[in-house]
């Protein structure tokens, strides 16, 4: 049997931001801001910094949007390296990089 590249609900949503639902959007937010606002800080580790990278993450992930491949896990493909970007353009130094992926 072939196992889904990443939830229904995932696919649905995203499927429908395609199709220019912000609800969608909203939704997909919702579901994944703990988890980026927690990456983030990680990296980060200052609150003020994780809200404005958190909002840079999820506003690249929109426009990023309309030429997701459907069949791609949107959590690692899109969230993720959103994130990646996000930190990296922030300022985080290598050092700190190093040492929280160590961890």
């Amino acid at each position: 049997m072939l196992q889904q590249p990443y939830p229904d609900d995932d696919r649905n949503m995203v499927g429908k931001c395609q199709k220019g639902d912000s609800l969608a959007f909203e939704e997909l937010v919702r579901k994944y801001q703990q988890t980026v606002f927690n990456l983030a800080y990680r990296y980060l580790g200052s609150r003020n910094e994780v809200e404005d990278v958190a909002q840079k993450i999820f506003t690249k992930v929109y426009f990023s949007l309309p030429k997701f491949d459907l069949r791609r896990p949107f959590f690692p493909c899109c969230i993720v390296s959103q994130s990646t970007s996000a930190t990296t353009n922030s300022g985080v130094s290598g050092a700190r990089k190093l040492a929280l992926s160590v961890n």
